[in-house]
């Protein structure tokens, strides 16, 4: 009897582990996309030193369409979340704001920021000043036994890069 028993623990261990070597298996393509998704979004925030509203809802949808980032029905429960801050002595986002119909261009409040002269927040920077890209989504570990799928908990992944600005603007002051 006692052999029996071993067996079918031996099984089941065996089952889990196999289970387990399988989640990291899918694991390294989620996180290849993460890697993936950050390297644009860097390239596009060195380019124009910061990113313009399309591009991040253009990214965010992309990311939020792909297999396992899609898992929340919810926007405020997203899978994924992109994140762009200026690193330098005068902290803000890097990404521009959605631009409503009655707001100029202009028009930046999301956080504090440089100002030009009419007063209105800029999301960008001059250039030599750095970016930091962060990736942020929640891996859903999830398993399948005995017919049940079992989600035990999903654990936060996070994938930040850091870029220098390119590009010069003739409105804010050259840094030295």
């Amino acid at each position: 009897m006692a052999t029996i028993g071993k067996t079918i623990i031996i099984a089941i261990l065996a089952s889990v582990a196999f289970i387990i070597i399988l989640q990291v298996a899918f694991f390294f393509p989620f996180y290849m996309t993460m890697v993936v998704e950050a390297f644009d979004m860097a390239n596009i925030a060195a380019n124009d030193n910061y990113i313009k509203w399309n591009y991040y809802s253009d990214a965010m949808d992309d990311l939020l369409s792909r297999p396992m980032f899609n898992e929340y029905d919810s926007q405020d429960d997203c899978a994924a979340k992109i994140t762009a801050l200026h690193i330098d002595d005068e902290p803000g986002d890097a990404i521009e704001l959605e631009i409503n119909k009655d707001q100029s261009e202009s028009f930046y409040n999301k956080k504090e920021g440089i100002k030009d002269i009419d007063g209105n927040i800029k999301p960008y920077r001059q250039r030599g000043n750095r970016i930091k890209i962060k990736v942020e989504a929640w891996y859903p570990l999830r398993m399948s036994l005995w017919g049940r799928e079992v989600r035990p908990y999903d654990f936060p992944v996070s994938f930040s890069m850091t870029t220098t600005a390119l590009k010069y603007y003739k409105d804010l002051e050259l840094n030295e």
